[in-house]
Order: C-alpha cells, then sequence, then structure tokens
C-alpha cells in the first residue's frame, strides 16, 4: 500500500512540474522565409534561432529553433524561470553562418516580449518585423552632437550627460567616458538603454 501510495505521490509531483515547465515556456515561432528566399540563408549548413538578455537566452550565444516540417517556419521552446510573476524579455533574430548580411542579425531594434508566469505565452516573429520604437527615456539635460567627425572610429552621434546645474556652476567636473556602440541614454535610439542617466541622477541625488 506504501509503495502504491509513493508512487501515486510521484506520478502527480510530475504531472504538475510538467504543468509548470510548459507555462513558464515561450514557444517562439520564427519565420525565415525571407532570407531562405534571398539565398544567404542555407539551412542544411547554418543554425538559426534567438539571442537575448534573460536566461537561458543570452546575447553571446543563438538559442536553436529547429523547422520541422520544411516550412521555414523554425520553433523554439524556450524555459523560463521567474522571481515575480511576470518577465520582460528583449531578444533578436540570429542566423549563425558565414558572410551573412549583418553577421546574421535581424535589422532593426530588438524586439520586446512580455511573458506571464502559469499563463501559455507564444509569439510569431518575422525576419522582415520591425519592432516598434519605445518613447524617448532620457533623463536629466543630455546634449546630442549629430554625425561628431572621428577619423579612428567614423562620424557618430556623440551624447553627453550633464549634471543639474551645469550652465550655471563655475565648478569643473570629472569626465566618464563610456562607448557602448549602441545605446546609453536612451530606448528611443537603439533599442535596450543602459540607463546610464538614471544611474547618474540617482548619484548625484545620494
Amino acid at each position: 500500500m506504501k509503495t502504491f501510495l509513493l508512487t501515486i505521490s510521484a506520478l502527480l509531483f510530475s504531472i504538475i512540474s510538467l504543468e509548470a515547465q510548459s507555462t513558464n515556456t515561450l514557444y517562439a515561432k520564427i519565420d525565415l522565409s525571407d532570407p531562405i528566399k534571398a539565398g544567404w540563408f542555407n539551412p542544411d549548413e547554418e543554425i538559426a534561432g534567438l539571442r537575448g538578455d534573460q536566461q537561458p537566452l543570452d546575447w553571446g550565444a543563438t538559442f536553436e529553433a529547429i523547422d520541422t516540417d520544411g516550412d521555414s517556419i523554425y520553433q523554439a521552446a524556450i524555459p523560463f524561470s521567474f522571481r515575480s510573476d511576470s518577465l520582460i524579455v528583449s531578444l533578436k533574430i540570429k542566423i549563425d553562418g558565414t558572410n551573412n548580411p549583418d553577421d546574421g542579425w535581424q535589422a532593426g531594434r530588438n524586439h520586446t516580449v512580455h511573458i506571464h508566469k502559469n499563463q501559455e505565452n507564444s509569439f510569431l516573429l518575422k525576419w522582415s518585423d520591425d519592432a516598434p520604437t519605445p518613447p524617448s527615456t532620457i533623463t536629466g539635460q543630455v546634449e546630442i552632437f549629430r554625425d561628431f567627425p572621428s577619423e579612428e572610429l567614423t562620424d557618430r552621434d556623440l551624447y553627453i550627460y550633464l549634471p543639474p546645474g551645469y550652465q550655471e556652476s563655475q565648478l569643473s567636473y570629472p569626465v566618464l567616458y563610456m562607448h557602448d556602440g549602441q545605446n546609453l541614454f536612451d530606448a528611443a535610439a537603439a533599442g535596450q538603454e543602459w540607463q546610464a542617466d538614471e544611474a547618474a541622477q540617482e548619484l548625484i541625488k545620494a
């Protein structure tokens, strides 16, 4: 009798675990028909999938997606761990190969997916999809110099954060040089933001 009860308990635990795993998994479908038709993506030799900012996704490695029936729709089941009731994931399609346009990165901003705990989470992302432009998140005074000339780095935009009261002050301030290559101050500029301006504001207040 005890063995039977233990078996039932183990079975129930397995069912509960499987339910939790399925509802905390993001089911992604990726339409790669465009790069396949363009001829530069070779499904037989290259890996396609997603990269992102929340484990098990990573910006340095591709979470592989598989085309199971040859319809150019790649699928991946991505399990996430939750510390709250929901999770916001920033991600982008990546094709690992040689001589691919933009090194195989999907063009444009990162896509944002809002995943909810204990719910079915799924989405379809096409290679040609553009992520919506978020509102500007610049905090404090940030001066922007467009196409600042540089022989070493090529011309680029230069963002300068100034502390509160800088224009009226005679004080000298130390300078912190930061080169992210993407986005230090504004989520509307290139996707996910480092929030360097918000951090500076909080440090000054402290």
